[in-house]
């Protein structure tokens, strides 16, 4: 009997010892999870794209909450032009997580949360409406408020899409986004 209390002492011990990291790892892929899921909206926005020969956006409607709009017109040149239509596609994500948009076409420049990413029907990025060939790319970048970890899905300006798992926020694209 005491050699079973004590295996079952050394077992709570070691259990007790790995839970937090466990907790840890837990945390990091529900970040992840959630950048993968943005991964798939603006995959979805840029399939949509190629497939109806409109551009279409994505764009955050709040600090949870982002939705695909797909463009009136087939105009894709003068963005102010003409209006976007009524989004088509709305994902929301828990209240403990915060989405922030970033797009640039020039280093250190970073947009505000409203900001859309723009998908020709190329399947390339628009980035932020400009027609520039120093176009840095896109991110849409997750974060965990409660622990603070944060992952992105960045987009080049070709459309590749990639996650990553980040240690700090940083939303302002310093160089073009380059995918693994």
């Amino acid at each position: 009997m005491i050699e079973v209390m004590i295996v079952v002492a050394i077992v709570g011990i070691l259990a007790s010892l790995a839970v937090p990291s466990l907790l840890g790892v837990a945390k990091v892929n529900k970040v992840r999870t959630a950048a993968q899921d943005v991964a798939a909206v603006l995959d979805e926005a840029r399939t949509r794209a190629g497939a109806e020969g409109r551009c279409f956006r994505v764009r955050a409607s709040t600090t949870t909450t982002l939705i695909i709009e797909r463009r009136a017109t087939v105009d894709c040149v003068d963005l102010t032009k003409d209006s976007w239509e009524a989004p088509i596609k709305t994902v929301k994500f828990p209240n403990d997580f915060t989405i922030t948009t970033s797009s640039t076409a020039a280093a250190n420049t970073t947009t505000t949360a409203s900001d859309a990413i723009v998908f020709r029907p190329s399947g390339r990025l628009r980035g932020n409406g400009t027609l520039t060939t120093d176009e840095y790319g896109a991110r849409v970048q997750v974060k965990l408020n409660s622990v603070g970890e944060f992952a992105t899905a960045d987009v080049t300006r070709l459309g590749r899409i990639c996650v990553a798992t980040r240690g700090s926020s940083n939303t302002a694209l310093a160089a073009p986004v380059k995918c693994p």
